[in-house]
């Protein structure tokens, strides 16, 4: 798995915009500044994907994203995933459920 940083997509744009007015104005303009000025571009949030898909020998279960500080931009490598992620019950949970939701199961899929 990976994870890009923060990337400059339109990701964080207001496309519906609910509230209106002074402040959200600003905080808008704001983090429209700041995704321009901090975050790395679209392409190299891509990085980690790709390397999480291409790169030789990593292991399973490895995480990537970006190398930089809080992990917002640079090079990929391989970096910790939150406590959720390592939660063995809440994940055969979500594996349950979406078997159920998809009317595919893991048993049925090998041998098809």
């Amino acid at each position: 798995a990976a994870h890009p940083g923060w990337s400059h997509t339109n990701l964080f744009t207001p496309h519906n915009k609910r509230k209106s007015g002074f402040f959200q104005d600003m905080y808008d303009r704001g983090q429209a500044w700041a995704s321009q000025h901090i975050a790395q571009s679209a392409e190299a949030g891509a990085m980690p994907l790709l390397a999480a898909a291409t790169w030789p020998d990593l292991p399973g279960g490895s995480y990537l994203g970006p190398r930089g500080i809080a992990e917002i931009r640079g090079k990929p490598k391989v970096v910790d995933s939150n406590k959720l992620s390592k939660d063995r019950s809440l994940a055969a949970n979500l594996w349950a459920v979406s078997e159920k939701l998809t009317s595919v199961s893991w048993e049925n899929s090998r041998h098809a």
